[in-house]
């Protein structure tokens, strides 16, 4: 997740300062793949809290790395909308012409 979000942030940046489009394609292919790692995380580690309590305090702390991670990818695909409707004037936010 961490090597997914790190990709998407440097390709967003590199389509910005180089004004491609098509490098910020892939970062908004990317963004789903993260969202779900996110969400498969959460629930390994939630699992993990209801038999090991003990856990409880690293759990979290991994749950807050992933939700940044998260995150971060999020503002990357943000980064990314924004350059294609800069170069091309097609609007890709929430989804849209993704497919």
């Amino acid at each position: 997740m961490a090597g997914m979000t790190q990709t998407m942030l440097r390709d967003a940046v590199d389509g910005f300062v180089h004004n491609t489009p098509s490098l910020c394609g892939e970062v908004l292919q990317h963004d789903d793949g993260v969202d779900e790692l996110n969400r498969t995380i959460i629930r390994h580690l939630a699992d993990r809290i209801r038999h090991d309590p003990e856990g409880l305090e690293a759990a979290l702390e991994l749950m807050r790395i992933s939700r940044n991670l998260e995150r971060s990818a999020d503002h990357a695909t943000i980064i990314a909308e924004e350059v294609v409707f800069m170069a091309d004037g097609r609007v890709v936010k929430h989804g849209a012409d993704r497919k």
